[in-house]
């Protein structure tokens, strides 16, 4: 009898205990899962901001180094431009200086001496 009666309260304790360890490993379990479902939505928040940021970044960086880089190129465009319109000029600056100057030597020659000649001829 006493036999049985100790593993009837055996039997009762361990069923017991294990209901007790159910319920704290469900509770931890479910207070783990809460802990951990709020740190991965606070990170991915996290993530999700700096991701954000970062792209605000690159954008800003881009923008701005593609406004830069237009500016060059327009310097260039401009610079080149304005090389060529300069050379363009000094050559035609150039041709009709020479011409004026040819016509102003066939001037004085004609001047000095072709006149005299036909002074003389007649």
């Amino acid at each position: 009898r006493g036999w049985s009666e100790g593993i009837a309260h055996w039997r009762r304790g361990w069923s017991e205990g294990i209901a007790h360890w159910r319920v704290h490993w469900r509770r931890g379990w479910s207070k783990g899962i809460v802990h951990w479902r709020r740190g991965w939505s606070k990170g991915i928040v996290h993530w999700r901001r700096g991701w954000s940021k970062g792209i605000a970044h690159w954008r800003r960086g881009w923008s701005e180094g593609i406004a830069h880089w237009k500016g060059i190129v327009h310097w260039r465009r401009g610079w080149n431009e304005g090389i060529a319109h300069w050379r363009r000029g000094w050559s035609e600056g150039i041709v009709h200086w020479r011409r004026g100057w040819s016509e102003r030597r066939a001037d004085l020659w004609q001047s000095r001496v072709a006149r005299p000649f036909s002074l003389m001829a007649s």
